[in-house]
């Protein structure tokens, strides 16, 4: 699904970086973050403060990470959308089918995983860590992972972990709100260039998570960033900052530059909010080679889940 669309060029884009989790909220940290608009084109910056508790009684953390936490923590084995590649593939990995491991009730989310193992979120995710992609672990898809602990082969095994870091009583998440003209700087832009790449090591020098990967110790952090614990999250689409701020800062579509150009345009709230939960679409195979049976007047139409 395409997240968004750039407005037009006199629109002010919103975006917003979020969810610096707490250890990394140090005064440094906090200092290089509040100046950062000024060397940049960011206007308009607003901050505040989420605490572990209200991100727990709210959720706002299962609804950030939307269908990689429902993996986790809520769909069962037999509701899950597996592709046949992804399915041939986790059987050359493990040597068992993925039709005979449900049968034989071996494939659970990490939720599960974690009762029938009687291991705490971070004895898991340490367990998790120390399989390798195409041995002990393969990828379903974006945020779908199936990995083997024992005799079990769990579902996105590394978020019960990762979770239980926005959850520590007493921590908490600081948000900022910028905004941006489109015609002084894109989307890729500000991904790659403010934020960052994913992986820190890759990140551009003058970006945060580049600043924070090189300059972790002056900054007061615990440890070098990595993949896993960047730091610094930004949104990267008009629509996933939409979402983003809906989720964790209650803000309404109306008010929003980009939610009232999709209500401009048509796209009612509803929409907006099924969209919001990335849902699973059904789509039309690309149309085939004409056959001989489609000379005859026959055509044949293939579908695939994606």
């Amino acid at each position: 699904m395409e997240r968004g669309r750039e407005g037009e060029r006199e629109r002010a884009k919103e975006g917003k970086r979020e969810k610096k989790k707490n250890q990394s909220d140090t005064p440094a940290v906090h200092t290089l973050c509040c100046n950062l608009p000024a060397r940049v084109s960011l206007y308009g910056r607003q901050e505040g403060e989420i605490s572990a508790t209200e991100i727990r009684e709210r959720g706002l953390i299962d609804v950030h990470y939307g269908s990689v936490a429902e993996k986790a923590l809520q769909l069962q084995p037999a509701e899950l959308l597996v592709p046949k590649h992804a399915q041939k593939e986790f059987e050359e990995c493990f040597g068992m089918s993925w039709a005979d491991a449900l049968k034989e009730d071996k494939v659970c989310n990490a939720a599960e995983a974690q009762k029938r193992l009687g291991w705490t979120s971070q004895q898991l995710g340490a367990h998790w860590d120390t399989l390798k992609m195409g041995v002990g672990k393969v990828k379903f898809g974006g945020g779908f992972y199936c990995g083997q602990l024992r005799d079990l082969f769990v579902i996105n095994g590394f978020y019960m972990a990762m979770r239980g870091q926005y959850l520590i009583p007493g921590s908490s998440v600081r948000w900022f709100k910028v905004k941006w003209h489109a015609c002084d700087m894109s989307w890729k832009v500000f991904r790659d260039e403010i934020v960052g790449n994913t992986d820190p090591a890759a990140a551009t020098a003058k970006s945060l998570r580049g600043h924070f990967h090189r300059n972790w110790a002056e900054l007061g952090l615990p440890s070098q960033p990595h993949v896993g614990e960047n730091a610094v999250h930004g949104s990267a689409s008009p629509f996933e900052a939409l979402a983003e701020k809906r989720n964790w800062l209650g803000e309404d579509c109306k008010s929003d530059p980009f939610g009232s150009l999709l209500l401009s345009s048509g796209i009612t709230i509803e929409t907006s909010e099924r969209w919001r939960r990335n849902p699973v679409a059904a789509q039309p195979h690309p149309a085939l080679p004409p056959s001989p049976a489609s000379r005859a007047g026959k055509r044949s139409q293939r579908t695939l889940e994606s």
